[in-house]
């Protein structure tokens, strides 16, 4: 039996309409939520009583607001006369920009994620005196 490649249906206009705006609502509250993260961290508690733990956090809610920012944009960045794309009123410059930090948070907010398990390890294995494992804050932001 000869294997036959199956004929590509492009997606009708209601289809693009849903791939392109399903996402923004969700990715504004993602946003909105970890800006709230941010400010609660940074403003509300004062820097004096950032902890090692919070740090991470604080980290961790940049990373996400800018995929969470990328996300919303979703298709206005895409250049304009892109085949199969509704709403896009961007350029190739603003399409690169959005892919490189979308890029690099989608790739970074699962190193912080990972690192507050290491630090919860780490943590109590030091009966969480902070100056024992202080050295590796450094290498979890590389």
């Amino acid at each position: 039996m000869v294997n036959t490649p199956t004929k590509f249906t492009p997606p009708n206009i209601t289809q693009m309409r849903a791939f392109a705006f399903s996402a923004k609502p969700f990715a504004l509250l993602s946003f909105l939520s970890s800006l709230w993260i941010i400010y609660s961290l940074l403003i509300r508690c004062g820097k004096k009583r950032l902890t090692m733990y919070h740090r991470l956090i604080l980290s961790a809610a940049f990373c996400l607001n800018i995929l969470s920012f990328c996300l919303f944009l979703g298709t206005w960045a895409m250049p304009v006369g892109t085949l199969w794309a509704v709403g896009v009123a961007g350029n190739e410059n603003t399409c690169t920009a959005q892919g490189f930090l979308y890029d690099w948070a989608y790739v970074a907010f699962p190193f912080y994620y990972a690192s507050f398990s290491v630090l919860a390890l780490v943590s109590v294995k030091n009966n969480f005196k902070e100056e024992k494992y202080a050295w590796m804050e450094k290498w979890i932001h590389l």
